[in-house]
C-alpha cells in the first residue's frame, strides 16, 4: 500500500526533485544507521558491564567461601573488577541465592530418591547432613503438594515443572 502511494507520489516529481530526494533519503538512511550502530554499542557495553558484574559477584562469593568476612569479599571483588561494591552486593546476593536453591531442589530430589527406596529418615539424614525432622518436612511438603496438583488433573511434567522436581521423582512420590 505504501509502495503504490509512493510509486503515485514520485511519478509526479521532475528528474531534479527525484535527485534532491534521493540525496536527502540518504542522509536520512546514513543517520538511521548510525543511530543503529550506537545503540548496538551501547548493548554491547551493557552486555560487557554485567559480564563484569556477575564475574565479581562469583569473585566475591568465592572469597566468602573461603572464610574471608563477606564485607570485605565484597569490596575486594569490587576493587579487582572495577565495579561498585552495591553491585557486587547485589550480584552475590542473587548468585548464593541460586545456589542454595540449587542445594536444596538436589537435597529434595535425594530425600525422595531415598525414600522411595525405604531408606529410613535417620540414615537420609545422616548422609545428607540434615536433621531428620527436616528429611520428613521435605518429603511430606513435595509428597502432598504433588497428590494435590495430581488430583486437579496436572501431567507429572506439569508437576514436576512446578516443584522444582525431575519427573522420575514426581513418579517416584505418586506411585
Amino acid at each position: 500500500m505504501l509502495d503504490n502511494l509512493f510509486k503515485i507520489t514520485f511519478n509526479k516529481l521532475d528528474r531534479q526533485s527525484l535527485y534532491a530526494l534521493a540525496d536527502y533519503l540518504e542522509v536520512q538512511a546514513s543517520i538511521l544507521r548510525r543511530r543503529a550502530e550506537d545503540k548496538e554499542a551501547e548493548a554491547n557495553g551493557r552486555r560487557d558491564r554485567i559480564r563484569e558484574i556477575n564475574k565479581a559477584g562469583r569473585d566475591a562469593l568465592e572469597y566468602f567461601f573461603m572464610g574471608v568476612d563477606k564485607e570485605l569479599a565484597i569490596q575486594m571483588a569490587a576493587s579487582e573488577n572495577d565495579v561498585p561494591s552495591i553491585n557486587v552486593a547485589a550480584n552475590m546476593k542473587r548468585q548464593l541465592q541460586a545456589e542454595q536453591a540449587a542445594i536444596r531442589k538436589k537435597q529434595s530430589e535425594e530425600v525422595i530418591r531415598l525414600r522411595g527406596k525405604n531408606v529410613t529418615v535417620r540414615k537420609i539424614a545422616k548422609a545428607l547432613g540434615i536433621s531428620p525432622s527436616r528429611v520428613s518436612q521435605i518429603y511430606r511438603e513435595k509428597a502432598d503438594a504433588a497428590k494435590s496438583l495430581k488430583s486437579k488433573g496436572n501431567t507429572t511434567k506439569e508437576i514436576a515443572d512446578t516443584l522444582d522436581l525431575s519427573i522420575p521423582c514426581v513418579s517416584e512420590i505418586l506411585r
